[in-house]
């Protein structure tokens, strides 16, 4: 909630928004087996919001269409191995680009711009923002990280009737 007095809350994300993008991806692995994965991140997504905002004592809720068309940024997922865990967020500052529309009990004129004004500005910041933990433990058929022993490369013994001999040897 801003100082505006507007409670802006995601209640849906739609489940015909399409599948993110990533490209570019980078994985690295530190000495103590945790694994760091970035890369370039496009999402459009389809959200329901409702929004709840009190004036003089007069509460009112509103229900919203939000189309995040451009979530694109780089992505970073921190995965501690050891508690199976991960952590993603947005490294630096990512493009957002948010139409609206709205749906239910919603204002006129320039009450309902500024509103909507608001809404953009609560949305694009919570996007920009977010730390999304992910806890694994609970899945019993996730894979445990098990760092690969390399195997020296293997060594064929040479006998000395097998070394290759020159029989000419000149001395001057």
């Amino acid at each position: 909630m801003l100082q505006t007095g507007i409670l802006v809350e995601v209640v849906e994300v739609y489940t015909a928004s399409p599948a993110p993008l990533l490209s570019n991806m980078v994985v690295d692995c530190s000495p103590t087996d945790n694994i760091t994965i970035t890369c370039d991140c496009d999402i459009v997504v389809y959200l329901r919001l409702v929004t709840t905002r009190t004036q003089k004592e007069v509460t009112t809720e509103s229900e919203y269409a939000c189309a995040v068309k451009r979530l694109r940024g780089r992505l970073n997922v921190a995965i501690i191995t050891e508690e199976l865990m991960a952590v993603v967020k947005f490294d630096g500052w990512p493009e957002v680009s948010l139409e609206l529309e709205g749906i239910r009990n919603n204002a006129t004129g320039l009450g309902e711009q500024q509103m909507m004004d608001v809404i953009d500005e609560v949305v694009t910041s919570g996007l920009r923002n977010s730390v999304y933990d992910v806890n694994f433990q609970s899945v019993l058929t996730f894979p445990r990280f098990r760092r690969a022993r390399q195997a020296p490369d293997r060594i064929i013994p040479v006998g000395y009737d097998s070394m290759p001999f020159t029989t000419d040897c000149s001395y001057n």
